[in-house]
This record gives structure tokens, C-alpha cells and sequence, in this order.
């Protein structure tokens, strides 16, 4: 076995470990990331989503979005896991083992946790409450956010206890959402852009989305944000 001396050890290359690392790279410390899932690099992800992808049409299923990630990701160590949280509250949550986690196949929608969402016992007598505040992470919010450039709205219902605005514009709404706005008025319904973390204007880094609508699995322009990408190459 071989052993690697190092003063920071992070163990994961998803968003927590990323994020982490790169805080603590302009510090004097040696940092190691460890990581037990495949390593794909951009340009075969790439390669695998153009020319290796028997779907040609819409993606339609279930089944061919599960078979087009197996495609694109074709490495045998980029493996799905489920895990079961204990307690009566019990839930299943799932990831992948790869260089980047999960940020390799998300949607870039960046919604925080409400301040309530912090103290569901207290409010609504489910689960329990946390130990710690949402004020305890705003600042760790607002930080993440600003690292995957993330696009929203100045200000609506579920942004109204944010301390500053997002980084980015939001994305326009399409004419059926302007529409239902324009018939719902007065009556106490908006619908508002979601913030995601995609880019809705061209950065020094990144360009614009360009609405290939295949975000889940890969995005060609590199507009929505994945670790891999932006953070570890």
C-alpha cells in the first residue's frame, strides 16, 4: 500500500469536498483528496455524449436515460449507491462514486433551505430540529453560490430572507409562465425564475447556457457547474 504524507486529508471530490479544498488552496498546507470513484475526464464524457449515443431522438424513458448515463460514463468504477438513514424518518438517498460526485449528473437547481426548514420540530412537530441556525450558514451559502455562479432573482417569496442578491441574473421566464403571472395577478400567486446553478449570461470562465436540455446527464457548454470542470481540472 502506498502511503502519502499530507497535512489535509479530504475524503470525497463532490461538492463538500471541492468546495472545502478550494478554500484552503491558497493556504501553505499540502492538501489530499481521496477519492474511491472512477476518474473521467471532460473530453470522454464529451466524446461518449456525441458519438456514442445511440439515442438520437428525445429521450423518452426512464430505462434510456438510465442506459445514456451508463454510456457516458462508461467507466465500471462510476458506481450508483443507495443508502438508508436510520430512524422513524427514514429515507433513501442515492449518489455516485466518481471524481466531482454528484455534481457530474444534477439539474443545477441551487434552491437553499428556508430558515423553518432548520426547526421542523419546533414549527411542525416532524423530524428534528438542528443544532445549528440557518443564520449559521448564510455566509457558506451565499460563498458556494458565488463559486458555481449561480443565476436567480433579485427578490421573491423564497429569497426574501437572503442577505444578498445571487450572482447572476435569473433565466427569463417563457411566455406561458408571463401569461399565468399576468392572469394570476392580484391574486397572491407569482411565478418567479428558480435560482440553478447554470449561467444565464457568459462569464470569464464559462459561457452561457446554450438549452440542451440534457442537464441531468451532461452539459455540453460546461454552463451548468460540476466540480470536475470548473473546480478539479
Amino acid at each position: 500500500m502506498k502511503k502519502i504524507k499530507t497535512d489535509i486529508c479530504i475524503v470525497g471530490t463532490g461538492f463538500s469536498g471541492t468546495f472545502i479544498a478550494n478554500t484552503l488552496k491558497g493556504t501553505s498546507s499540502r492538501i489530499l483528496m481521496v477519492e474511491k470513484g472512477a476518474y473521467l475526464s471532460r473530453e470522454r464524457i464529451e466524446e461518449n455524449y456525441f458519438f456514442k449515443n445511440p439515442y438520437k431522438s428525445a429521450i423518452t424513458s426512464k430505462q434510456n436515460l438510465s442506459e445514456l448515463s451508463d454510456i457516458i460514463y462508461d467507466d465500471p468504477e462510476f458506481k450508483h449507491y443507495e443508502h438508508v438513514n436510520s430512524g422513524k424518518d427514514a429515507f433513501v438517498y442515492s449518489g455516485r462514486h466518481a471524481v466531482g460526485g454528484g455534481s457530474l449528473v444534477w439539474y443545477g437547481n441551487a434552491l437553499r433551505k428556508a430558515p423553518n426548514d432548520f426547526r421542523t420540530h419546533s414549527m411542525y412537530g416532524l423530524g428534528v430540529d438542528w443544532p445549528i441556525s440557518y443564520d449559521d450558514l448564510e455566509e457558506y451559502y451565499y460563498q458556494a453560490e458565488v463559486e458555481m455562479k449561480v443565476s436567480g432573482p433579485p427578490k421573491d417569496a423564497l429569497t426574501g430572507f437572503r442577505k444578498k442578491s445571487y450572482p447572476l441574473p435569473p433565466f427569463q421566464l417563457p411566455p406561458g409562465a408571463i401569461e399565468l403571472n399576468r392572469i394570476l395577478g392580484g391574486a397572491g400567486f407569482e411565478i418567479t425564475p428558480s435560482p440553478k446553478a447554470r449561467l444565464s449570461i457568459d462569464t470569464a470562465e464559462r459561457v452561457a447556457c446554450c438549452g440542451a436540455g440534457t442537464c441531468f446527464l451532461f452539459c455540453p457548454a460546461d454552463a451548468r457547474y460540476n466540480c470536475l470542470t470548473t473546480h478539479l481540472k
